[in-house]
């Protein structure tokens, strides 16, 4: 009986021990970087080497980042960004379990995403399936004024999508087909007036249509009685344009149709101004070391 209490009492211990050092076994351990003394940088749990749960990210300012979950080192659930002075960035939802991320670098984004301009308004807003945009997404300005909305079907427009002036005004209407321009498209400018119809088939190609007749009012004729005046419509010459993939031939109207000569240009892009916000914004992952 003494002998089995001579080795028992160790043996008791070393189980002891080991039960404290799980992180030795794979176990939980907590992570906690800081920028400086008393300015955190991230924290959060690896499990097996693996980022685990709610994790939490900081700017050397010491103002919060970003935070979200993880599960088995693959972004999952909601996560939220802020900029450097706590206005809102962008928030959406991680799919990181229970599909098939063997072949994937990330998780895939799903349901509905949000992001802001750094004023605090809305940026733009729709939704993903398996990190493709789906259904119908609306862009704004920086002054909260429309910019576009549309629709996308596994990552390209498709559907109906307009475009806005600054001033409120239509831009630019018109439908896709799985990313190509298709039927009648219309351009306006910024005062309501159209400025070009573009009938589109589905290969590609356009051509301009005349557009409308411009009504004026002239001047009444000697025979009118007096303070009457009349409608006159001026029909603008008709140019037509045929598009390919890569440049525009533009038909220039000349004095004598044989001398008729064809000029090309690049390719103009989806009627968004060089400053205007990209219509497939892309998510920012604050840099994991």
């Amino acid at each position: 009986m003494q002998n089995i209490r001579s080795w028992s009492f160790p043996l008791i211990l070393t189980v002891g021990f080991l039960a404290l050092l799980p992180t030795g076994c794979g176990g939980p351990r907590i992570v906690h970087d800081e920028w400086g003394p008393g300015v955190p940088k991230r924290h959060g749990t690896v499990i097996n080497n693996e980022q685990t749960g709610e994790w939490n990210y900081w700017y050397t300012t010491g103002a919060k980042e970003a935070t979200g979950s993880w599960a088995h080192d693959k972004q999952d659930g909601s996560w939220t960004w802020w900029y450097p002075d706590g206005r809102i960035k962008q928030s959406g939802y991680y799919q990181g379990q229970g599909i098939d991320l063997s072949n994937r670098s990330s998780s895939p984004r799903m349901g509905t995403w949000r992001y802001w301009h750094d004023n605090g308004r809305l940026k733009s807003m729709g939704a993903y399936d398996n990190d493709r945009q789906t259904g119908a997404w609306s862009y704004f300005t920086q002054a909260g004024e429309p910019h576009a909305t549309g629709f996308y079907n596994n990552g390209v427009k498709d559907g109906a999508w307009t475009w806005w002036h600054e001033n409120g005004q239509v831009k630019v209407s018109g439908r896709f087909s799985n990313g190509m321009k298709v039927a009648l498209w219309r351009a306006w400018d910024e005062k309501g007036q159209v400025q070009s119809e573009v009938s589109y088939t589905v290969d590609g190609k356009a051509i301009v249509l005349p557009p409308p007749p411009v009504v004026t009012i002239t001047a009444p004729p000697p025979a009118l009685p007096p303070n009457e005046t009349s409608l006159v419509a001026v029909a603008p010459p008709i140019v037509a344009v045929v598009v390919t993939e890569q440049t525009d031939a533009v038909v220039v109207p000349a004095a004598d149709p044989a001398t008729n000569k064809v000029v090309s240009k690049p390719t103009e892009s989806d009627n968004v101004a060089p400053t205007a916000i990209p219509l497939s914004p892309t998510v920012s992952v604050p840099t994991i070391w």
